[in-house]
């Protein structure tokens, strides 16, 4: 990670997007795909994509208030990995102890809640995904799939439809850049608008940002990573729902959040619910 980039703020990332739209509130969906880095890991069983929505003036505010608190706790950067491994920025033990990393967290989750509206993440079993893949022509990755259904998650959602009913109001998608199928997700999100442009005219456009452009991005990248060790304790669990992690509890503490994950793609156990 290169922890010097400079911090552009989601108002720099999504102008673009807006364009000639002035609507009186424009959220922005922030998401980070959490996986390995070659997407090939044995251990690591799911692709978990997740992340917040909130209007761009909040997260403008979050952005603040969270660098705040890095100060007095003396780091520069937020991820999941580091966190929870104490590495980087964690890595003193005697320091950065469980309670210290549940502070830490809970300290962010205090300004974060009031800023979100809703907090999404949806995973995908890889290799249950690829063996019913087996055969198929045309088939999309694992990341390409989780995009899909958290889409479909949300514009389904009756708190979000309530929202976006409302007039002059739009939605960006802000996703981590450097992902190998980002491009995949972008034609996604855009056969998704022209299918349906009558009912996703809210739909503002896609950016690609480096995970050290926003602290935003930073946020979605913790929920990541912990949704995924949540989905791969489950599986490991017989998909038997197990005690969430304090970590997770302590990020997801007053946001409504939505997670499912995805076992076995049109058959039986096909979603399950993650958390509520």
């Amino acid at each position: 990670m290169r922890h010097g980039a400079k911090n552009r703020g989601l108002h720099e990332i999504v102008s673009p997007l807006l364009g000639w739209r002035r609507s009186e509130r424009s959220y922005a969906m922030v998401l980070v795909c959490y996986l390995d880095d070659a997407g090939t890991d044995p251990q690591n069983q799911f692709v978990s994509l997740a992340g917040f929505i909130g209007t761009v003036d909040a997260w403008a505010a979050f952005e603040e208030e969270a660098k705040t608190i890095m100060d007095r706790y003396g780091v520069s950067y937020i991820r999941g990995r580091d966190i929870y491994a104490s590495d980087g920025d964690y890595s003193d033990q005697e320091v950065w102890t469980i309670n210290h990393k549940i502070e830490f967290i809970s300290a962010l989750n205090e300004k974060l809640a009031p800023r979100v509206g809703l907090g999404m993440s949806f995973g995908t079993l890889k290799r249950q995904y690829k063996k019913r893949a087996e055969g198929r022509v045309r088939i999309q990755s694992p990341f390409g799939f989780s995009f899909e259904m958290l889409i479909h998650g949300l514009i389904e959602d009756p708190g979000f439809a309530k929202v976006v009913q409302m007039p002059k109001v739009d939605v960006s998608f802000v996703i981590e850049d450097g992902n190998a199928n980002n491009a995949e997700i972008f034609q996604r999100y855009q056969r998704l608008k022209a299918a349906h442009s009558d009912k996703l005219s809210y739909f503002a456009g896609m950016a690609f940002a480096d995970k050290n452009s926003t602290i935003a991005i930073q946020m979605a990248d913790l929920f990541a990573f912990l949704a995924r060790r949540h989905s791969e304790a489950i599986e490991r669990n017989n998909r038997q729902q197990v005690q969430e992690h304090a970590y997770l509890s302590a990020l997801r503490k007053n946001v409504r959040c939505i997670g499912i994950v995805s076992t076995d793609f049109g058959y039986s156990n096909q979603q399950e619910e993650l958390h509520q």
